[in-house]
């Protein structure tokens, strides 16, 4: 319990000073029982180390070997808590929390392009034909994603400025327009009552009555969503640790972390040391709430 929460105060000032850009000389800085922190402190081989305490310098990081080291120092700031930093940035800016805001990033896959283009002898810029594939027809046709005939680099795009997935977002916003009742389905009827609407009860449809009628933008409440938790709140739940931990989680292709957690019907435990290497495991770490 001590450490949990020596590691969430550090963690805490991490953040507060990469935001506020504060002069910092190190956030975890340690010095020895006889020696005062100087502008690195670091253990000597040998020493016995003293706890890990937060030391705050008198001079701006600028001065602190000049603006290499202040970048230089900025930069480890950042890769330590970088997710963290956004998070609380965003708040701070009246963020919303939609896609790519905070620390909502793109997804990152251990087999994505690069390594589909290594395996079927391809370059990162080039296209990969069915005739060069290395699979089944059936996952070639999974993997062109826009049916163009080729599998290339635009198809592994999943980030939110892929012109793909910017198209597949209005096409599934205009579909549930359509979809009146919202069961998933457009109905013959469905489909007629949009008719009439982009055709202004006309008989026939004109390029520009059927352009307008599919990106025509939706109607947004002003101000933020009435369910929307206010920025007080985002902070404290933050700190708290209720919108997510502010310690970032493993990478891709760095080991998941030791758990023993209860089954659904807390019969049992599941022990991920038991059965890790031993058979496939998917992990899910979300918040379903």
């Amino acid at each position: 319990m001590i450490e949990h929460r020596r590691r969430r105060v550090l963690g805490l000032a991490a953040i507060v000073a990469a935001s506020l850009q504060l002069p910092v000389r190190s956030l975890t800085s340690r010095a020895t029982a006889d020696e005062p922190p100087s502008e690195v402190s670091r253990a000597k081989p040998g020493a016995v180390e003293a706890p890990t305490r937060i030391v705050a310098s008198q001079k701006p990081l600028a001065d602190q070997g000049g603006p290499k080291s202040a970048r230089a120092a900025g930069a480890r700031l950042t890769r330590r808590r970088l997710e963290a930093v956004e998070m609380l940035k965003a708040i701070l800016g009246g963020s919303q929390m939609g896609p790519g805001e905070g620390w909502f990033h793109d997804g990152e896959l251990s087999r994505g392009w690069p390594w589909l283009a290594r395996r079927c002898g391809a370059g990162l810029d080039d296209r990969i034909g069915i005739d060069t594939f290395v699979g089944p027809v059936e996952l070639f046709d999974r993997l062109d994603r826009d049916r163009d005939g080729w599998i290339d680099r635009g198809d592994f795009d999943w980030s939110y400025q892929s012109p793909w997935v910017k198209l597949s977002s209005a096409a599934a916003g205009r579909f549930r327009a359509i979809d009146l009742n919202s069961n998933g389905r457009v109905s013959k009827a469905e489909w007629g009552k949009f008719f009439d609407r982009a055709g202004a009860s006309k008989d026939h449809l004109t390029p520009d009555d059927f352009r307008d009628a599919l990106i025509a933008p939706s109607k947004k409440p002003e101000g933020p969503p009435p369910d929307m938790p206010t920025t007080l709140t985002l902070i404290t739940g933050l700190l708290k640790g209720e919108v997510g931990s502010v310690f970032e989680g493993p990478r891709v292709g760095e080991l998941a972390p030791e758990f023993v957690l209860p089954t659904i019907d807390r019969k049992a435990a599941v022990d991920f040391h038991q059965i890790r290497g031993k058979r496939p495991v998917v992990l899910v770490f979300g918040s379903f709430t």
